[in-house]
Parts: structure tokens; sequence; C-alpha cells
């Protein structure tokens, strides 16, 4: 409605409200699609450690992250 205003803002500060649904699926198709190209390992095992990978660093960053002493786009 055109002059109304909102009656509330929400922001997401912390990309709590984000749907990352498709980030596996994109990680997935990323990994098979590497994997038609280098020829010599297999999607799987990208996929492996992709999130061997993800693990690790998620281990070091998960509190700082939450405490907000690591910025989003660092991850």
């Amino acid at each position: 409605m055109r002059g109304t205003r909102p009656r509330a803002i929400c922001f997401d500060l912390d990309d709590t409200l984000l749907d990352g649904g498709r980030f596996l699926p994109t990680v997935d198709a990323t990994c098979r699609e590497l994997a038609r190209h280098l020829g010599d390992v297999t999607a799987e095992q990208l996929q492996r450690a992709n999130g061997q990978a993800f693990s690790e660093t998620w281990r070091e960053l998960d509190e700082p992250w939450t405490l907000g002493k690591v910025e989003t786009p660092v991850i």
C-alpha cells in the first residue's frame, strides 16, 4: 500500500534467517563437475574432503563467530 509505513523491519545481521537449503546440493553439483574435469578424483572423494575441511574450519571458528569476533565473509 502506497504511503503506508511498515510496522516492523527485520534485519538478518548474523545470517540465521537465511535458508541454506541449497548449499549442499550446490556443493554436490560442484564436486561432480570438478571430478568430471579433473578425471583423477571422484565426486565422492571431493565431497568427503570438503566435509572434512568444513568441519575442521568450523571447529576453530564456531565460538569466535558466535561471539561476533569473526566476520561472516571471512568464513
